[in-house]
């Protein structure tokens, strides 16, 4: 006999002390890194913006080879410099900030033909 789960969906995770964390996902647009150290997205979360308690990005090359996770960069100049991440968010947007000179500053992420990548909101409900 074979026994099969169908797909489940879960509407959060709940941590050891009992709250609730719902990821929201939003995808990047366009961005030129190379020109635009920084983006800013709109998060479309109203009064709920006050409970953002995480943010994160994965980032897609131009060529679409290769997926990158904040703040998972680093250089061989100084590892402790991070490539890119969210570096704020406010009542409307998250915002993401590349370094100059670092790995995004680069030709390889300056077309805007598709989208960059993700940001992955933790927001407790």
């Amino acid at each position: 006999m074979e026994i099969t789960n169908p797909p489940q969906q879960v509407p959060y995770i709940t941590t050891k002390g009992g709250q609730r964390l719902q990821p929201v996902l939003l995808e990047m647009g366009a961005w030129d890194m190379s020109t635009d150290a920084y983006l800013s997205i709109a998060h479309n979360l109203g009064a709920e913006w006050t409970n953002i308690r995480h943010a994160s990005c994965v980032v897609i090359s131009d060529a679409g080879s290769a997926m990158y996770p904040s703040p998972g960069m680093d250089d061989d100049i100084d590892p402790k410099l991070i490539g890119v991440c969210p570096v704020s968010w406010g009542s409307t947007t998250v915002s993401i900030r590349r370094r100059t000179g670092g790995w995004f500053d680069t030709a390889g992420y300056s077309s805007t033909a598709s989208s960059r990548g993700y940001i992955i909101l933790w927001v407790q409900v």
